[in-house]
């Protein structure tokens, strides 16, 4: 055994809500616990000047970009962020790129000590597998001497192991009615939770939101007395795929704070304007002294790399197009059936099949229906996460809502093999329902080797 697998099958023994069922670990989320264990290992979250980014939608691919932007002023910039698409190792980035897997290893031998510590602390319960991966991450940028950190929140804001940060910028990207189980079933209540990372007297940069949220967290922001850039909602730009079989770029054009930039963004789709214009927005809250340059802003954005975000797949030209995209809320749905229309592929003298999964604690059927189309065949399949919702589930929810289910399969190969038979050349094929399906038809087509964990077989109760 190999010791990354070892340091993964010891991960895998700790409570892990991302994967496995609550009931034998109650979800008591408070921060006293990952208190104790940053300060068993000395703080290194405070080492690292940080940029801290909550939202419902797009914050990855905007901790991404100012990651990019970071790096391309000549940086050394620690990205954290979750879940991961193949492997655990890709949460801890330095730029875009992810740690070793020896890397990797060192640090749960760094940390497993000071785990144990906390653990055994009958007053906080045990230290689960996100805080520990945050503890890695904090104490990794701490290692390498980073210039800045960029932590992506893991669920929400206010109660997330990552708000122990006191970052230079708080960033909080567009919000909707996800996760309504534990953070609230309005917006302005998800929004209170988002809205927790903002901190006293520290400037906050603010997407486009519902107005319910944009109320919410001005209010709360006023309230401490830290310093609001709302991220403009008109930016000038246009898109245009290009025609050789690679991805297609977002054009982005902008004027912010009297700068004026001008790049081509290789992620697709208008919200990605709004993505990098709140992107920009935080490079230009930082110190006068730290501020990269408007040229390395361009090549930042020109060289940004986030998968499975409206992501096409290369395949040769005889086949028919494949596009991933991890959308899991009706919002993100919404999102991603724009970018089909705005690739030109779904007229009437083609189709468009999507390959779809579940997830619990989504509403997937909604999601399904925001795609749909008469020109939209769905092949429903389920994915290897322990919290995906059976095919059959999923399709009996399609089907009561009218979604045109052509076939239900039980696993994302099979939902491959029976989509390219179903698409011509001309066609779309769209793998999305949840972040696992779209990293499964990676997996797939680019022959990548995923992370291996035993497998986690849940009870319907517990996927929600």
């Amino acid at each position: 055994m190999s010791r990354y697998q070892d340091a993964l099958d010891r991960l895998m023994t700790l409570p892990d809500f991302e994967r496995k069922s609550r009931s034998q670990d109650p979800p008591d989320f408070h921060l006293k616990r990952m208190q104790l264990l940053m300060e068993s290992c000395g703080n290194p979250q405070n080492a690292v000047p940080a940029i801290h980014v909550a939202g419902s939608k797009g914050k990855g691919s905007t901790a991404a970009m100012i990651t990019s932007i970071l790096a391309a002023a000549g940086n050394t910039v620690g990205l954290y962020t979750s879940p991961s698409l193949h492997a655990a190792r890709e949460r801890i980035r330095v730029g875009l790129e992810p740690i070793a897997e020896d890397t990797f290893a060192d640090l749960v031998d760094e940390l497993w000590p000071h785990i144990l510590g906390v653990s055994e602390d009958g007053n906080v319960g045990k230290i689960s597998y996100f805080e520990i991966m945050t503890a890695m991450a904090w104490a990794h940028f701490a290692n390498i001497d980073a210039n800045f950190q960029v932590v992506e929140v893991g669920l929400g804001g206010r109660l997330d192991a990552t708000n122990l940060l006191n970052p230079l910028v708080s960033v909080i990207t567009p919000i909707g009615l996800d996760h309504v189980a534990i953070l609230g079933n309005t917006i302005p209540e998800i929004a209170a939770e988002k809205g927790g990372i903002i901190k006293p007297d520290t400037p906050v940069v603010i997407g486009r939101q519902p107005a319910a949220a944009m109320t919410t967290l001005t209010t709360i922001a006023h309230s401490r007395g830290a310093p609001i850039t709302i991220a403009l909602d008109a930016v000038g730009g246009q898109q245009s795929p290009t025609s050789n079989g690679t991805s297609p770029v977002t054009h982005f054009e902008s004027s912010i704070s009297g700068n004026s930039y001008s790049s081509a963004v290789p992620l697709f789709g208008n919200h990605q304007l709004d993505n990098a214009s709140v992107a920009i927005a935080a490079i230009e809250q930082l110190p006068a002294n730290s501020r990269p340059s408007a040229d390395a802003v361009e090549r930042g954005l020109a060289t940004v790399k986030w998968p499975a975000r409206a992501e096409i797949l290369p395949t040769d030209n005889n086949s028919a197009t494949i596009l991933v995209d991890g959308a899991h809320s009706p919002e993100s749905a919404t999102v991603l059936a724009d970018v089909i229309a705005d690739l030109n592929l779904s007229s009437t003298s083609s189709a468009v099949v999507v390959i779809y999964g579940g997830s619990g604690g989504h509403d997937f059927a909604e999601t399904a229906a925001r795609l749909a189309t008469d020109n939209t065949k769905f092949i429903v399949t389920q994915s290897r996460h322990p919290k995906s919702v059976p095919s059959d589930e999923v399709a009996e929810a399609l089907l009561r809502d009218n979604v045109n289910v052509a076939q239900v399969t039980a696993n994302t190969t099979e939902a491959l093999a029976a989509a390219k038979k179903l698409a011509e050349k001309h066609d779309l094929i769209v793998a999305t329902g949840s972040l696992a399906i779209a990293a499964e038809i990676r997996e797939i087509e680019l022959n990548i080797q995923p992370d291996y964990y035993p497998t986690l077989r849940l009870p319907a109760a517990d996927r929600k």
